[in-house]
């Protein structure tokens, strides 16, 4: 069809714009079709509901990679099952958790959610890595401009030390004193 042969012209040999304008396509219409990656995502964002468009930005704050239930911390809702993000080719199951189907979608994602927001999101994140990931909550934590951010840097740092990661912990406790 006409809009198949445009949404091949436009890609340009890009596989990822080509999979997502034709995800696109039917809905937007072909003078309607968007023409950047960036755009494309924010167009599906807009199609999904308050609670998945919510979800699928918490996601992006946890990563490329996340877990049901760190999602689940994220939007406050213990029934929340990511069907939704998958069906609209926005995520993919792995194994008990879910990734990203492309970095640039993650990326896309990210960028969509307020500066305000974003730093809520990093912070609940924080809370829920906390006990069992020292390292990705003092990132969370930097990355929400918590004040808690160096003292988390510090916990991180020892237990990097205390798994003999000498090198990363070094890191960490550098990342932690630009930040006190």
């Amino acid at each position: 069809s006409d809009l198949v042969r445009e949404c091949v012209q436009r890609a340009a040999g890009n596989p990822l714009f080509l999979e997502q304008m034709l995800l696109n396509a039917e809905e937007a219409g072909l003078e309607n079709l968007p023409g950047t990656i960036q755009s494309l995502v924010h167009a599906r964002l807009d199609r999904l509901d308050v609670a998945d468009k919510q979800a699928v930005q918490a996601a992006a704050v946890l990563g490329q990679r996340f877990s049901l239930e760190a999602l689940r911390h994220l939007v406050e809702d213990p029934a929340y099952d990511g069907a939704s993000l998958v069906a609209h080719f926005l995520v993919r199951r792995e194994g008990s958790g879910f990734l990203f189907c492309h970095a640039l979608i993650r990326n896309g994602v990210y960028e969509s959610v307020l500066r305000t927001r974003r730093r809520q999101l990093h912070a609940r994140a924080a809370g829920w890595y906390e006990k069992d990931d020292p390292v990705l909550a003092a990132e969370h934590f930097e990355r929400a401009e918590d004040k808690h951010a160096p003292a988390a840097y510090l916990t991180a740092t020892e237990f990097e030390a205390q798994q003999f990661h000498y090198m990363r912990a070094l890191a960490l406790a550098e990342r932690g004193l630009a930040l006190g």
